[in-house]
């Protein structure tokens, strides 16, 4: 699985770090030691933001196809995770 970094604690774009097309079924493992944030959405949330759906460290989670797009953060210090593309 292609792997994506971030360094800080601002939500990034999953498609964009990975290269993936937007709106294809994703499945992403956390690798941070940190629990992760998702959010699907064209846009991103606003940093004082904290819905969405919380990422255990070592848990994957799919993303149907179709989502406009996915964001990920982990505070303080980033995120590290796994982003495949998956059959939905």
């Amino acid at each position: 699985m292609p792997q994506i970094k971030t360094t800080t604690s601002a939500w990034a774009d999953v498609y964009a770090l990975s290269g993936i097309a937007p709106g294809t079924a994703l499945l992403i493992q956390n690798q941070a030691g940190n629990v992760a944030l998702l959010q699907i959405g064209a846009t991103a949330p606003q940093a004082t933001d904290n819905t969405g759906r919380w990422l255990q460290s070592g848990l994957e989670a799919v993303v149907d196809a179709g989502a406009a797009g996915l964001w990920i953060r982990c505070s303080p210090n980033g995120i590290t995770a796994y982003v495949q593309g998956a059959m939905s």
